[in-house]
């Protein structure tokens, strides 16, 4: 028997943060205006507040004396009108990826359910792989005019990588990838994630390549969707932020919280040093 308590629905409380450094997603606070868990500091001078993943501290500055605001100008602030809405067009596509194949399914459904998904993005997209479809970069560039993404490419051929950093020059603000192209592959992140607003999260053994995601369909790869935001966080936590914190290193203890650059780690520049 289908049961669904509203009760659920009115205690949802959707995620409110992402850190700036390591994309770690948090909850907001009830009672305060910033993510729920982070340490905080205050004295006469300046208040501070520390990210629990990476360990990072933020420091109030003159040009930027609140965190809330400066969470926003780096779109780390995340803010869900129509949740209602969103909840459903993300639940519904997780039920066509989750749903069976079926004896005559057309041929791509899988990859297609992805893509739609995919689509659905208010925020943010955050997405591990080894290897990436040539496809797919155009693809992540044009979403990124709409929305923040982050992507972590293991096992990437040079040429691929060079037109994946070219894709950021035409792509949106909030468009970062990194290629890992160099060194020992048994150093590269070999997990598969894609995780869309910190509302679902999807994993398994699929790439992000358009083979890979076609063999779904033929039960030669496996994925699996969640869907339950304190699990989706998790995986973030532990699949996504260590990787984009490491390859994405800001030495820094403590920042300054500034509003300059196009991107976030440009306002750890100093102004002159900014290529705008």
């Amino acid at each position: 028997m289908y049961q669904f308590d509203i009760a659920q629905y009115v205690d949802f409380r959707p995620p409110g943060y992402l850190c700036p450094r390591c994309a770690s997603i948090w909850r907001a606070d009830e009672q305060l205006d910033w993510p729920q868990g982070w340490q905080y500091f205050s004295d006469d001078t300046l208040e501070a507040w520390r990210c629990e993943v990476c360990q990072l501290w933020f420091e109030t500055s003159r040009c930027c004396p609140d965190l809330k605001d400066y969470l926003k100008r780096w779109h780390c602030s995340l803010e869900f009108h129509d949740l209602a809405s969103h909840l459903r067009s993300l639940g519904s596509a997780a039920a066509e990826l989750r749903s069976p194949a079926g004896q005559f399914a057309r041929p791509g459904r899988a990859l297609r359910n992805m893509l739609a998904a995919l689509n659905q993005a208010r925020h943010f997209v955050h997405v591990i792989t080894w290897g990436l479809s040539w496809e797919f970069i155009g693809m992540l560039a044009l979403l990124s005019h709409r929305v923040s993404v982050r992507a972590v490419v293991s096992a990437c051929e040079e040429k691929r990588a060079q037109q994946l950093l070219e894709a950021q020059a035409y792509g949106g603000e909030d468009f970062e990838v990194i290629p890992l192209c160099q060194g020992d592959l048994s150093s590269h992140p070999h997990q598969k994630l894609i995780v869309i607003d910190g509302i679902m999260a999807i994993s398994g053994s699929a790439n992000f390549t358009i083979p890979s995601w076609r063999e779904v369909d033929n039960g030669h790869e496996h994925v699996l969707i969640e869907t339950r935001p304190e699990h989706v966080w998790e995986l973030n936590k532990t699949l996504f932020s260590p990787v984009w914190h490491r390859w994405h290193p800001v030495t820094n203890d403590v920042v300054s919280m500034r509003r300059h650059g196009r991107r976030w780690a440009d306002s750890l520049k100093r102004i002159e040093d900014i290529d705008f």
